[in-house]
């Protein structure tokens, strides 16, 4: 991966994105009619993942030295997915159940978080841990809520 090809691979995004209204869902007919899917319901739906897909990607092609991270395998491989990420979610704007595998492509951007903190300035690079951590903590919560692994039900669940 280069700086290069991710930008051309978020020009293609942007491309894909303006077509997803107008030609995919035409283009999905046919190639989940091969599966017998011929009853989905497509239509173009414009979500926050999206919207995050563009601000990390700007901000990586912008903020940071991209030849610079690809010397790393773990970096390279990570901006790959995003790059893949990226080109999948244009494509599955207009399924949800595509939509949905697009998330296991996200393990790629998380992976991205350590390379970058790593080449930006030692006082900030704490400043980005601690916003990491106090960003991915309220996630993880809201992920376990619920679950067998919320240890609030295992604790508290025979109290209330």
């Amino acid at each position: 991966m280069t700086k290069r090809k991710l930008t051309y691979i978020f020009i293609a995004f942007v491309v894909l994105c303006a077509l997803s209204a107008f030609v995919l869902p035409e283009v999905l007919k046919m190639i989940l009619g091969v599966f017998g899917k011929e009853g989905l319901a497509l239509s173009f739906s414009w979500n926050s993942l999206i919207t995050l897909h563009i601000v990390i990607v700007v901000a990586i092609l912008l903020l940071f030295d991209v030849d610079k991270m690809t010397e790393e395998f773990n970096a390279n491989l990570s901006l790959c997915g995003v790059a893949a990420s990226l080109l999948f979610c244009s494509v599955s704007l207009n399924n949800e159940v595509l939509a949905r595998a697009d998330e296991y492509l996200w393990i790629f951007v998380s992976l991205l978080i350590p390379v970058c903190l790593r080449q930006a300035d030692p006082r900030l690079a704490v400043l980005g841990k601690m916003g990491a951590i106090c960003l991915l903590l309220p996630f993880l919560a809201y992920q376990i809520y619920g679950t067998t692994l919320d240890p609030y039900i295992s604790i508290f669940g025979p109290i209330f």
